[in-house]
């Protein structure tokens, strides 16, 4: 059971900082007037128009949302801190690969999910282990 609570409590925790990165990223970059966000081509431009700077924010949210997560899963279950923290990776990765696909993101954004989501849960998991734990 408090494994389940920490993922829990990893992901809504996760959500809530991309939440912010969302909320920091329209108002760096708002959408245009009128735009329809159903209409795909309309998205396309309207994320091609975004500034790079703006997208990288946009993926250091993303990647700390993960270890930032992980690091409250990991905290509270701290016995079984590296499963904890990559299962609550792990979901916070599938969302993001659901939001990749639905949206048309450039192909940086997705290597950048795909490389780094996982590795930066283990790195707050253990950031957050029993010292008495060893290296993973």
């Amino acid at each position: 059971m408090r494994k389940i609570l920490a993922i829990v409590a990893g992901v809504a925790a996760g959500f809530a900082i991309v939440f912010m990165g969302d909320a920091t990223t329209h108002t760096l970059s708002p959408w245009p007037g009128g735009m329809d966000p159903s209409n795909r081509d309309e998205m396309r431009a309207y994320i091609e128009s975004i500034p790079m700077y703006v997208l990288v924010i946009m993926v250091i949210f993303w990647l700390g949302s993960s270890l930032l997560g992980a690091m409250l899963a990991a905290r509270i279950n701290r016995r079984d801190w590296k499963n904890t923290a990559l299962i609550t990776g792990g979901i916070l990765f599938a969302t993001a690969i659901l939001n990749l696909a639905l949206l048309p993101h450039p192909a940086w954004m997705w290597i950048a999910a795909v490389v780094g989501y996982l590795p930066a849960a283990l790195l707050g998991g253990w950031l957050v282990r029993a010292k008495s734990v060893p290296l993973p």
